[in-house]
């Protein structure tokens, strides 16, 4: 699996973690989904994105104080999230790009070389 097919799917998971979250509540979060998202932090650190890693691990943190600024770092994660998952989004279609032009290079250079 390529490091963008693995960040993407990380990133599913991690919203599929905090959308169970955000219906249950940062006040009685299971010790396996706590386990879960430090799994998720831990990737996030092994494909390079620090920042969401310690953002999550800040998460966890505070929901195991039982802290009320937990609902508050929740929303910040989600946010970095989002704005991960653009620059995902922007990389992806550039890659795709670059293949595209380099597809069609040949054809033009073989369609110039007809002429």
């Amino acid at each position: 699996m390529d490091e963008l097919t693995e960040a993407v799917a990380t990133l599913d998971d991690v919203q599929d973690l905090l959308d169970d979250l955000v219906v249950s509540g940062l006040r009685c979060v299971p010790a396996t989904t706590l386990a879960r998202l430090r799994a998720v932090a831990d990737e996030f650190g092994t494909i390079g994105a620090e920042h969401l890693s310690q953002q999550l691990a800040q998460l966890i943190a505070l929901v195991e104080a039982d802290d009320r600024e937990a609902a508050a770092q929740m929303v910040r994660l989600q946010t970095s999230l989002r704005l991960f998952e653009r620059v995902l989004s922007l990389e992806s279609a550039s890659s795709s790009l670059e293949h595209f032009v380099a597809v069609q290079q040949p054809d033009d250079e073989l369609a110039e070389e007809d002429a």
